[in-house]
């Protein structure tokens, strides 16, 4: 039996049906229609009332986390889909949908099978207001998943910020917790893991134990932030750190903008 959306009045499905197609510069879209209550409508998802067509928004979404500047892909999108639109609009998009798919994806939590690997790396510096940016990021060496979160100092605060994500947003804990030498990830591991401590060591990586994983991402950040002329401020910033964090572990939850 075949499953139709709610209907958004009546909120009931029993008596909907197909109803044409909706065509606009977005492309077709299919519409319903609720014989209960004879409301025609389109299901919302991820692309609801948006302009453009979702091929051209994740075109946009992809290329700009892989590492293009905002103008370069406005040309882009001019060449190959034959669309205009400002450098700005692209931008709106990243924010947007860096809260739809961090929204969508707190859904789910993930297990810690692995070695956790946490690092921080420096952003930028806001001259106007004397602030920095970092990031802070931690990453399970099995499953590649990643905890982050930007923040404005360089801190015990973050660094329990970071360790506090980790142990409510995962299930289990890790045999290691492996570090760069930072102070307050000492602090932080005996906050959140201390009753852990028996199971759960905190080492420095040396030559034996390395942060490579860690590093690894944070050269991806790099790739992406080089081409960025400034992060213009922190709500902003916050939006497109945590969309590029959901971006490198599900590479493809955007295209599914049903869901969203």
């Amino acid at each position: 039996m075949l499953s139709y959306p709610k209907c958004p009045k009546c909120k009931s499905n029993e008596s909907v049906v197909k109803y044409g197609k909706r065509h606009n510069e977005s492309g077709a879209k299919q519409t319903y229609f609720c014989k209960k209550c004879e409301c025609r409508f389109t299901p919302k998802d991820g692309f609801w009332k948006m302009r453009f067509s979702p091929e051209v928004i994740t075109a946009a979404l992809d290329l700009y986390y892989k590492g293009l500047s905002l103008r370069k892909i406005k040309d882009h999108l001019y060449q190959f889909y034959n669309v205009e639109v400002s450098h700005t609009s692209i931008l709106r998009w990243v924010r947007r949908y860096a809260k739809l798919t961090r929204k969508y994806t707190m859904r789910y939590k993930p297990k810690i099978k692995g070695n956790l690997h946490a690092d921080e790396i420096f952003l930028e510096k806001k001259e106007d207001d004397r602030k920095y940016l970092y990031f802070f990021d931690a990453i399970d060496s099995e499953t590649r998943f990643i905890w982050g979160f930007l923040s404005t100092y360089r801190d015990g605060k973050s660094a329990k910020e970071l360790f506090r994500r980790v142990k409510h947003d995962g299930e289990g804990y890790p045999e290691k917790v492996v570090h760069d030498g930072f102070h307050p990830y000492e602090k932080a591991f005996r906050k959140y893991f201390y009753h852990k401590s028996e199971e759960v060591r905190l080492v420095k990586f040396e030559d034996k134990v390395n942060n490579n994983i860690v590093e690894r991402l944070q050269g991806t950040i790099r790739e992406r932030n080089k081409v960025q002329r400034g992060l213009s401020s922190y709500p902003s910033s916050s939006d497109m750190m945590e969309g590029f964090t959901v971006r490198y572990q599900y590479p493809g939850v955007v295209e599914n903008g049903s869901n969203l």
